[in-house]
């Protein structure tokens, strides 16, 4: 956007004497003056159309360089995403297998233990039955028991008057 001038030609350059610059300066702006009138051609020059062809070239093989890398890179993690899908998949069947086996168990524990706690039950109404009948039993033991000590002293205090009677002097009047 600046306007050219030799200063800023030579500071660009970094070389050359001012007045090779300023004739060639001159040049360019007198063929650009009489160039002005005349319509900028509507075609690319040849040159640049290959300039620009090689570049096109050169930056799809890059984008296709990259792209392949990214395809690689996006195809791996493809598999690798695929194969913990598929060890997911296999730890939750071998998840509901276990579960599967453990609740049969435990339903196996629960028929077990229910089985178990009905003969507990049975045992414990027989226990308490048997229990009854010791009681009776004991009590039954106790009472003739009883009544045979009983009979026993009584007999042993008829005996024993007995003795005395028969053992006492008979008084002669």
């Amino acid at each position: 956007g600046e306007a050219p001038s030799v200063q800023k030609i030579r500071e660009v350059l970094g070389t050359g004497s001012f007045t090779t610059i300023s004739d060639h300066l001159r040049d360019w702006r007198q063929r650009r003056a009489e160039k002005r009138d005349e319509p900028l051609s509507q075609a690319m020059p040849d040159s640049l159309t290959e300039t620009l062809a090689t570049v096109w070239k050169e930056a799809q093989s890059l984008a296709n360089e990259s792209l392949v890398h990214y395809r690689q890179e996006a195809d791996k993690q493809t598999v690798e995403a695929r194969e913990a899908e598929a060890q997911a998949q296999r730890r939750a069947e071998d998840a509901e297998q276990r579960l599967s086996a453990l609740s049969e168990q435990l339903a196996q524990v629960q028929a077990r233990l229910e089985e178990r706690v009905q003969a507990l039950a049975t045992l414990t109404n027989e226990q308490e039955h048997w229990q009854q009948l010791q009681d009776k039993r004991a009590k039954w033991t106790m009472s003739v028991i009883s009544r045979r000590f009983r009979r026993r002293k009584a007999s042993g205090r008829n005996a024993s008057r007995r003795k005395r009677r028969v053992m006492k002097p008979v008084k002669r009047a």
